[in-house]
């Protein structure tokens, strides 16, 4: 991850991770996710925590998106829950917004790949051949 210094007057410099929202929200997603999977196993965060091998603040950090589990934790963590472990790699991306220049690129780029579609197309009916969308086995 990387890192952003900072240093106030008279302060030593201070390096913080920099934690972008989406992060912070897969985080909390995780926990959730691992929240209801132990609500669902009918175990209490002591219980999970004996079960993973970790101690129960642990459990609450994870449940409140503050950390992770590391991969150490996983087989255990799904094993004690009885979920597939895709349950906590599959999670989808929160939604984004794209910029007013993002949307410009699109556009043009779309723009420029249906011209050359035409260009192509025009080429190959001037050789007698099908336009590419009508079946051919190109």
């Amino acid at each position: 991850m990387p890192m952003q210094s900072g240093r106030a007057e008279g302060w030593p410099a201070l390096s913080v991770p920099a934690v972008t929202l989406t992060d912070m929200e897969r985080k909390k997603r995780l926990g959730s996710v691992i929240r209801r999977a132990r609500v669902n196993a009918r175990l209490g965060v002591q219980e999970l925590a004996t079960l993973v091998g970790v101690g129960r603040d642990t459990i609450n950090n994870w449940e409140a998106g503050r950390a992770v589990p590391s991969m150490l934790y996983l087989g255990p963590l799904c094993v004690s829950l009885r979920v597939d472990p895709r349950v906590f790699v599959e999670l989808p991306e929160p939604p984004r917004t794209r910029d007013p220049i993002e949307d410009f690129m699109l556009d043009v780029g779309q723009a420029t790949d249906r011209g050359q579609r035409q260009g192509m197309d025009d080429e190959r009916r001037r050789r007698g051949l099908p336009p590419a969308d009508e079946g051919s086995a190109e």
